[in-house]
């Protein structure tokens, strides 16, 4: 199998995270997708924030594919301590991953408040295997010399599964 790197992106920090990894994969002659998670209809930020407290996930554009990948990297903010509706939906629209390896990536300002628990046992739920989960805040994202040691510590973990 090889490795697909997923993500929502709101303002740009995790799809900026997501070609990162990208690029950290593509570094190693690891080819890697990158596939958005769309919503089918767009929330405004407050509704986006409302729905991400009670918990509501989103239906999306398109149920992203990622049956034929392993593992799967998902990147998604976390709001006010709370999951995205989006990748709520990502993970409701999920089949066929039961036995597939995860890694959750989350960039977010710093308050993760049991997010990163519930993202892997949602995962953990529809079959998968959690590999790590991690979050780097904004402001390490935008510090470019913290980037490069988040991303390679993703990466190593995920390369021992590829080979």
């Amino acid at each position: 199998m090889k490795p697909v790197v997923v993500y929502y992106s709101r303002q740009g920090h995790n799809k900026a995270l997501a070609m990162s990894l990208v690029e950290e994969f593509l570094g190693r002659r690891i080819d890697v997708p990158m596939i958005p998670i769309d919503e089918r209809k767009p929330t405004g930020m407050i509704a986006g924030l409302v729905r991400a407290i009670v918990g509501r996930p989103v239906r999306l554009a398109e149920n992203p594919d990622v049956t034929d990948y392993d593992p799967i990297l998902i990147c998604s903010p976390i709001w006010a301590g709370h999951l995205t509706p989006a990748f709520l939906g990502f993970v409701k629209s999920l089949s066929g991953v039961e036995g597939k390896s995860f890694y959750n990536l989350h960039c977010c300002f710093g308050d993760t408040a049991g997010a990163l628990g519930r993202a892997s046992e949602l995962l953990q739920q529809k079959g998968g295997h959690v590999l790590g989960t991690a979050y780097i805040t904004t402001s390490d994202l935008l510090e470019r010399e913290k980037l490069p040691v988040f991303v390679r510590g993703v990466v190593d973990t995920c390369v021992d599964r590829v080979d």
